[in-house]
């Protein structure tokens, strides 16, 4: 059997030459199972086998079990549903993916995509997310060609994906996704999908600053920062903004854009003040909290107004930025403050 022989890069040519041997409609299935990797799960067989076009494929992928290229993986058929068809080895996969000629594999993968797409749309089952669209991102310059309609729901699929992938910390994967999402968006998309926009493109950012792509993080954010009027819609976009100023070293920067957000939520804040004020906020702050009893900590009223917190949080922005862009007195005055809003506002 095959599984049984040491297979090496030589080899690779004979294995094409027997797949090339066998019925199309065998050489078909190998296809499209290498289209998935090493290993296929039954519902993405089960999903396939209901288009016309891979009417057959868990029957020949059954004949390719007993060929001895694939194995079962879970049981010993495809009825079982923990079943998973694994090739045998990486190279008798990338041989029956060379099957699939270079030019033909973008619209191969479109193919599979759009049959998994088209069973359940946005709404895919998460088994099948990152692989319908991995198969339908392949053949993004068929998609491009969409309806508005189809384009706007598969870009709400890559967004989809992108954020699980975000969520599991796979931010290689996530930015592949949510970048194909921004190419579908239409040119109006701004003023008609305005939720999905700044979704794809704050994620999107997310990602690139993940990945050390700072400067492409950047771009990004000023897009949104630009399209989005109301300031309570970009508390996010400014903190991952201001990230990355400090990532770049622009302390200035980041310094001026935390004091003007502070000052549109009521918090104005001086650049210069005179050492007996900040001395006297000093005191003011220590007064207020030393008169506090543990069980008075403890039982101080939970922060739950959207505003209030993006207030904390652009202080301890403003804070951490004042170590390089402030005198060291000014940026006590600026601890001050902090810890006054904290015990006003809530923690």
């Amino acid at each position: 059997k095959i599984k049984e022989e040491e297979i090496s890069s030589n080899v690779l040519h004979l294995l094409t030459t027997k797949m090339g041997t066998l019925p199309a409609r065998r050489q078909e299935a190998l296809k499209v199972a290498s289209c998935f990797g090493s290993q296929m799960s039954k519902l993405a067989v089960d999903i396939l086998s209901k288009s016309p076009k891979y009417s057959d494929l868990s029957h020949e992928l059954e004949k390719a079990v007993r060929d001895g290229f694939l194995e079962f993986v879970g049981s010993r058929s495809l009825h079982d549903e923990l079943t998973m068809t694994k090739f045998h080895h990486d190279k008798i996969r990338e041989a029956a993916y060379g099957l699939i000629h270079c030019d033909e594999r973008e619209r191969y993968h479109h193919d599979i995509g759009m049959v998994l797409y088209s069973y359940a749309g946005v709404e895919v089952e998460e088994e099948l997310l990152f692989s319908t669209v991995h198969h339908l991102n392949r053949g993004v310059s068929l998609l491009l060609k969409f309806p508005s309609e189809k384009r706007i729901s598969i870009a709400q699929l890559n967004l989809r994906a992108g954020t699980r992938a975000i969520q599991q910390s796979s931010f290689k994967s996530a930015y592949s996704y949510l970048k194909v999402g921004v190419e579908l968006l239409l040119e109006d998309s701004w003023e008609n999908q305005s939720k999905l926009s700044i979704n794809l493109y704050f994620l999107l950012s997310k990602a690139a600053y993940a990945l050390g792509s700072i400067d492409d993080a950047k771009i990004m954010l000023k897009t949104i920062i630009e399209k989005v009027k109301k300031l309570e819609d970009k508390f996010d976009i400014y903190f991952l903004y201001i990230k990355t100023l400090l990532s770049k070293r622009e302390f200035h920067e980041a310094f001026e854009t935390c004091r003007w957000i502070l000052s549109e939520l009521g918090e104005n804040l001086p650049i210069v003040l005179e050492k007996d004020k900040i001395n006297a906020t000093s005191s003011e702050t220590y007064s207020m909290y030393s008169g506090l009893t543990n069980s008075e900590f403890l039982t101080m009223k939970e922060n739950k107004c959207r505003r209030h917190i993006a207030v904390m949080k652009f202080y301890s922005q403003l804070v951490t930025v004042s170590y390089h862009a402030v005198p060291r007195q000014m940026r006590q005055y600026y601890i001050c403050m902090w810890a006054q809003s904290n015990l006003t506002n809530g923690f």
